[in-house]
């Protein structure tokens, strides 16, 4: 690394400064806050430990790899990769990104990264990329460092061949390294997930360190923009990286009747119509209507189609038809909403329930949008979007419902928690209707907008 560049390393005063600094516990936790920069140290945290197991203490090199396992491949596209690649360029560093075929002579299979920088033709260095979502991938190999971002959103298992946690310890035992570290960079996800079990009740010898956002600079517009939209627990877990205990708890605790159901909520025709899907065959489809007013902001819901059994073809043939012909005036733009999955051909069919829903909106002659991401967003993404739109910090309402949408009410009213923190769907009369809208409001009004944020650069 050149001299000029050293300090765009630098670390964050605080947790993100002690974590970078740690060589003496094997497990090493940051707990972070969003955009504190837990992805920023830990690629470079990960690197500086790549060169150190790069070479021996003769200067020759070691072929030692380093592996980094994030929740998805997409995630780690999206957000580990990059960073990885902004610090190798910042230190000047040549590497190649192969996200097929072989590294190392057909030694590990792709994707990785290859530092050309660090290795020689018969000794490459290798950073293997694998995911906390296949975890029969992390197996096989070993290495002296690996970095795990966001674990508390990794899959769990008994099966100790299925769960990436378990996996992963095993690996960090190559011989060549001079330094074996495991490290852990995540915002938490409430005290039930593995992660925080094993950083805080562990046997394992662990260091954990705690970054907030507010430490971040950078993003000061950011945390002051999310303490405006969160309550005031998930402005605690969120940007101060503590954790909730949501165990045996309501999933939706901001809702009350008082509040949120209003009957003089109704269709207004300036705005696009929502309409909300949850493609559920037991014990019927459910789909919902309503709109957002971004000016306002607020979201409204103020009808919804169920019955026993009801089915996608009876919703758009009988029921939203008739349910038209009573407006006033037909909506300028419909805007449907709900789960990826949808996307998926049906058995024994070409189309899929999207494909569907499009023929339907044809026949009626409606202009239509589908606002459906490429992948469902995580559960708790979803509940937590959904909770700050009901009570924001300040005690604002962002959504009212109308009294005709009863099973909407009994899922927000009744929906609980299992001891391990999921949502409980033991009872298959709910959540369907409160998942079709969740998917609306986190679409239209997330918490915070993906994006990639790295930490702070100090000059």
């Amino acid at each position: 690394m050149q001299k000029n560049d050293s300090m765009l390393w630098r670390p964050i005063a605080g947790g993100q400064a002690d974590f970078a600094s740690d060589i003496t516990h094997r497990y090493v936790f940051l707990e972070g806050g969003w955009s504190s920069g837990k992805t920023w140290i830990g690629a470079r945290k990960l690197l500086c430990l790549h060169l150190l197991n790069a070479f021996d203490e003769k200067g020759n090199p070691t072929g030692c790899p380093s592996a980094i396992i994030a929740p998805t491949y997409q995630a780690a596209k999206d957000y580990c990769i990059p960073a990885l690649q902004e610090a190798m360029d910042q230190a000047h560093w040549s590497y190649e990104f192969r996200e097929a075929g072989s590294l190392d002579r057909g030694r590990f299979g792709a994707p990785g990264i290859i530092v050309q920088t660090l290795g020689r033709p018969r000794k490459p260095s290798v950073i293997l990329i694998r995911t906390a979502d296949a975890p029969e991938h992390i197996t096989g190999w070993e290495v002296g460092a690996a970095w795990g971002d966001e674990p508390s959103r990794w899959p769990e298992s008994v099966d100790p061949k299925y769960d990436p946690f378990t996996q992963l310890l095993g690996r960090i035992r190559h011989p060549g390294a001079r330094l074996q570290q495991l490290l852990f960079t995540y915002t938490n996800e409430g005290t039930r997930t593995r992660i925080y079990r094993e950083a805080h009740s562990s046997s394992l010898a662990v260091a954990v360190y705690r970054a907030r956002t507010a430490d971040n600079a950078v993003v000061a517009e950011f945390a002051r923009a999310m303490r405006e939209k969160l309550t005031a627990e998930l402005a605690d877990q969120y940007l101060e990286g503590a954790a909730i205990d949501v165990a045996g708890r309501r999933v939706y605790p901001y809702f009350s009747s008082e509040k949120h159901v209003d009957a003089s909520v109704e269709f207004d025709p300036h705005l696009p119509l929502a309409m909300m899907w949850d493609f559920n065959s037991n014990p019927g489809m459910h789909m919902l209507l309503g709109q957002w007013n971004q000016e306002s902001d607020m979201f409204s819901i103020f009808h919804e189609f169920f019955e026993p059994r009801l089915d996608l073809r009876r919703i758009l043939t009988d029921l939203f038809p008739r349910w038209i012909q009573n407006l006033p005036q037909p909506p300028t733009e419909v805007h449907c909403f709900g789960d990826a999955s949808g996307r998926n051909r049906l058995t024994g069919h070409n189309e899929s329930n999207w494909d569907y829903v499009k023929q339907g909106l044809d026949l009626l002659g409606l202009n239509y949008r589908i606002r459906v991401p490429a992948a469902n967003p995580f559960i708790e993404e979803r509940v937590n979007a959904f909770n700050a739109a009901m009570l924001d910090l300040s005690g604002n309402v962002h959504c009212k419902l109308h009294p005709r949408c009863p099973r909407l009410i009994m899922d927000l009213e009744t929906m609980t928690r299992s001891n391990d923190g999921a949502l409980d769907k033991s009872d298959v009369s709910l959540s369907h209707a409160s998942d079709a809208v969740g998917y609306a409001v986190w679409y239209v009004r997330p918490i915070r907008k993906p994006q990639l944020l790295t930490g702070q650069i100090n000059v």
